[in-house]
């Protein structure tokens, strides 16, 4: 049995508070949900079957790094819905699944599906090291990213680089943020140049250069 690929029909006995168990089981059928990536989450999934007034809603769940998120209610005859969302805290693949409900609360879930697309990166063109909470280091958002072994220069490396051409900062986390400083000192105001390596879940390397603002 494949949850991920079939759609099967299913019987189950109802048992009462007293230990009694129907003799007839109802029938249901799952939900099979499909997805693919293409600039946004489009989902397709197939209709909930077998209760006698229907599906009243289908609700699509999201994995918000373990944390399950409702991210949109639908009617029970909609059986798509396209994700444009950025999440910039998920580190992955976006994960789905899709909540059946009826008039009298009965519930039947999905299988889940993980979408991924190439990896972005997106590059702040300056930072303000003051100390305000605001833009106070030299940070990355991306998505789709592999992290990995965080030693492994193949999946990630952050470099940047004086005027001079000289190394002033080198992380191989993708999380970490340059706050300016260089041997313990802080750094003047001015373009500093940095470089990129970031390795994508489907395993595509991406580089990246140019100049970030350093201003105080």
């Amino acid at each position: 049995m494949n949850t991920n690929q079939h759609s099967y029909i299913y019987t189950y006995n109802e048992v009462d508070r007293c230990g009694y168990r129907t003799e007839i089981g109802r029938e249901g059928k799952t939900i099979l949900l499909k997805g693919v990536y293409d600039n946004g989450s489009q989902l397709n999934w197939s209709p909930y079957e077998k209760w006698e007034n229907g599906v009243n809603r289908y609700r699509i769940e999201f994995d918000h790094n373990t944390d399950l998120r409702l991210i949109q209610k639908s009617d029970g005859k909609t059986l798509s819905y396209k994700d444009n969302s950025i999440y910039p805290e998920v580190k992955g693949k976006y994960c789905y699944r899709v909540h059946a409900t009826n008039d009298k609360s009965d519930s039947s879930y999905s299988n889940w599906v993980c979408l991924y697309g190439p990896p972005v990166v997106f590059i702040p063109s300056g930072f303000t090291p003051n100390g305000d909470g605001l833009n106070d280091g030299f940070s990355l958002v991306t998505r789709f990213v592999k992290h990995g072994d965080l030693k492994e220069i193949k999946d990630f490396r952050l470099s940047v680089f004086n005027r001079w051409g000289e190394m002033i900062y080198d992380s191989y986390d993708v999380d970490e943020s340059w706050d300016g400083r260089y041997q313990d000192k802080d750094c003047q105001q001015g373009a500093y140049i940095y470089q990129i390596r970031l390795t994508g879940i489907d395993k595509y390397i991406l580089f990246k250069s140019g100049t970030i603002t350093l201003l105080r």
